[in-house]
Parts: C-alpha cells; structure tokens; sequence
C-alpha cells in the first residue's frame, strides 16, 4: 500500500489531507525454490546418501531460463546446470577422500534480471565399522516337477557401514544338492554392492516343500538367508506377460496402434489356450497374427 498526502482547499483554508491511494505494482519477475537447505549424512569409506532436489518455479505466469553453479568443494554435484522452469534440480555428493567432520557448500540459482536463490548444502562424515547387508533376507522359490529350466533369486551383497570394501565368502550350509551358488566369494565396495545368485535345480524332485539356508560370512558379521522351494504337480500353467494394456487414440483419427500380449506356458507341457472378447467389443479387437 502506497500513502500520498496532499493539500485540501475549503473556503480559503488550507488543510493537510493524508489517505491511503492503492497502486497496483506489475511483479517483478524471479525464481522461487522449494528448499533453503538439504542436510546429507554418510559414513567415511562407505556408500554415498541418496541424491536430494528441490524444485525451481517462476513467480510468474510464464517460464524462465535459470543457471545453477555449485559454491563449495567437488565433493557436491547438482543437475541439469540450466533449463527453463518449472525444473527439479538433483543434488548428489560423495564422501570419498573426506576424513570424519562436516562440509558445507551453496548451491546457487539465477536467472537474468533477478537477484540470485541459494540452498544451503551440508554433508556429516562419520567413522563406521563394515556392515553386512544381505537383500533380500529371505527367498521363497517355486517350481514344476521334472521341470528342466533352473529357478534362480538373486542376492544383493552391500556394505552399509564405513571403513571401505567388504570381502564376503558364500556357502550352502545345510545338505541341500538342490540348491548351488553362482560364486563362493567376492567384494561388496563403495556404491558397487556384489550380486549373488542363488540357483535352484528341481531336477529328481519329487513334490513337496524343501528347505536350505545361504550362509554369508565376512570379517564383520555374518548373515544367513532361508531359501524355501516348493515343487508342484507338472503341467500346463497358462500365463501372460501383462496385467493391462493402455490405448490412446484420437477422436475421428481412425484406430489405435496394435498392443502385442504374449500366451505363456508357466508350467510344463504344452499349453492350449483360446480368447474371446467380455466386453468392450464396440470399440476393441482380437488377432491372433
């Protein structure tokens, strides 16, 4: 609000008038952000946080071109380095080389014709002993009998402490034949996790539900992981490769694109399957070409 004074002239006097006069101002244009500060933690010789962002809009009703640059070490990285809003800005930092203690850094916003936006950027770097982590923590496994295609789960090795690259060795540790690994040992290192495949063969089975356990052992801790196969009567399962199929078309534009599904045999022998439509038909075919 903007209050203008003036003079008032009645009957040959003079008086001093003040009243508030509203003045619309045209805004000027500028950036505005989500955030005024990101905080990140991790431990030394460990994995990096998980990137952080934060959003850059226009405090107008039209776009702006924008530049970020990072003010700090290059421990701190952010992206895309320029664009036109609205935009998301990642900021990724990576504690590799810094001893334990906090780091601080800006990342800094601009735009032509506008003063510059800042976010603050901490990182804390602890000590930390190695940390086994085993994903998942367990593995539930399903088969036909007498099927000759091998079931496999995959294991995600990873160091979730400090203190650099974990060796790990691997083993079945119970008398299960059925169950082998696809290596014994290996290293999980900084933001680079091992994967570990766990291999089942359903071979001379007969039905039922067998059990084993994978045992990881390293020098800082140890984990072991139920696995669990269950062996069912062979035959034909019938599957797809889908849940839904999703169209878009164009009102008088004539008909969509064609969307494949693929008829899976999820078992064993051969499967025979036929289709038909339940609804939709005034607007949806089937082809079998």
């Amino acid at each position: 609000m903007i209050h203008a004074r003036g003079l008032l002239a009645k009957a040959g006097c003079f008086a001093l008038l003040a009243a508030p006069v509203l003045a619309q101002l045209n805004a000027s244009p500028g950036l505005s952000l989500s955030e005024q500060e990101l905080n990140f933690s991790a431990f030394g010789g460990g994995d990096a946080p998980p990137p952080q962002s934060f959003s850059v809009t226009s405090t107008t009703d039209r776009a702006l071109p924008y530049s970020v640059r990072v003010e700090g070490d290059p421990w701190i990285t952010a992206r895309p380095a320029k664009g036109s809003t609205p935009a998301r800005i990642q900021i990724a930092v990576d504690q590799t080389g810094l001893a334990a203690g906090d780091y601080s850094a800006k990342v800094v916003v601009s735009t032509p014709g506008a003063a510059d936006l800042s976010v603050a950027v901490t990182l804390t770097v602890e000590d930390s002993l190695p940390v086994l982590d085993v994903s998942p923590s367990f593995a539930r496994l399903s088969a036909p009998q007498g099927s000759g295609d091998p079931v496999e789960q995959s294991l995600l090795i990873r160091n979730a402490g400090g203190g650099g690259a974990l060796d790990f060795s691997a083993s079945v540790s119970t008398d299960s034949n059925w169950l082998t690994l696809s290596q014994t040992q290996g290293q999980a290192g900084p933001n680079a996790p091992a994967s570990l495949r766990a291999i089942v063969n359903t071979a001379g089975l007969p039905t039922g539900v067998y059990r084993g356990v994978i045992h990881v052992e390293t020098g800082s801790g140890a984990a072991d992981i139920p696995v669990s196969l269950a062996v069912g009567t062979p035959g034909p399962v019938l599957g797809l490769n889908f849940n839904g199929l999703i169209f878009q078309a164009r009102e008088g534009n004539g008909n969509s694109n064609a969307r494949n599904a693929l008829v899976l045999n999820l078992g064993t022998g051969t499967v025979n399957w036929q289709s038909e439509l339940l609804s939709g038909k005034e607007w949806l075919a089937l082809s079998s070409s």
